[in-house]
């Protein structure tokens, strides 16, 4: 399902591991956040508190977004307002699997991907790279297994085999800075995001980006 949304303007204070035998090592990339020590599941904490602290204070205000292209599960209301609510739930439910989320810039676009991270990271695996760094390395599958895997803590020689754990488990990536990349860049490198999508049918891609 493919999806299309603009961030109605509202202000946003501040802007694997293969199985080795039966038994022996996780079956799934949930397991792998959660085995110790999981610098994964410690920044899955801070970025939790954190994120309360922004609701409490005021500092973040969820947003409703126009849903320009919507075919899951909840649906957009009838105007076609999205709320953060009904996003996030989609999100994590899993209905929604290619999102683009477009916004001029002060709008809140990274402060409100750090909340996904925040609200959907206990609840699906959940890596936030930005597009910058993924053009830095080359647009390649690899630099996306690596910056997973530098994610979950993981060593060289554990992240080897990531991609087996990507493959069967349901996880978010969401892509940050989408517009800050010259677009003989950006063309490569999307191709390659979009191949993910066909390799990994339980992947889920959230680009942010300023409109074209």
């Amino acid at each position: 399902m493919r999806l299309l949304f603009s961030p109605i303007v509202r202000p946003l204070a501040s802007t694997a591991l293969a199985l080795l035998a039966l038994g022996c090592g996780p079956a799934t990339l949930q397991q792998l956040t959660n085995e110790p020590p999981s610098p994964y599941a410690e920044r899955c904490v801070a970025e939790g508190a954190e994120h309360d602290k922004s609701l409490r204070e005021l500092t973040y205000l969820r947003p409703d977004f126009r849903a320009l292209l919507w075919s899951a599960s909840p649906a957009a209301n009838e105007d076609g307002v999205l709320s953060e609510a009904k996003l996030m739930q989609a999100l994590a439910d899993g209905s929604v699997r290619n999102l683009l989320i477009q916004a001029r810039g002060g709008i809140g676009k990274t402060q409100a991907a750090r909340a996904m991270l925040a609200e959907l990271c206990p609840k699906v695996p959940t890596f936030m790279v930005d597009f910058k760094d993924l053009a830095a390395a080359g647009n390649s599958e690899s630099s996306i297994v690596t910056a997973v895997g530098k994610q979950l803590g993981l060593t060289a020689d554990r992240q080897a085999t990531l991609g087996e754990l990507l493959g069967r488990s349901r996880w978010i990536l969401t892509v940050d800075s989408l517009d800050e990349v010259a677009p003989t860049v950006r063309g490569p490198a999307l191709v390659m995001l979009q191949g993910l999508l066909a390799k990994y049918p339980s992947m889920q891609l959230v680009y942010l980006g300023r409109p074209s």
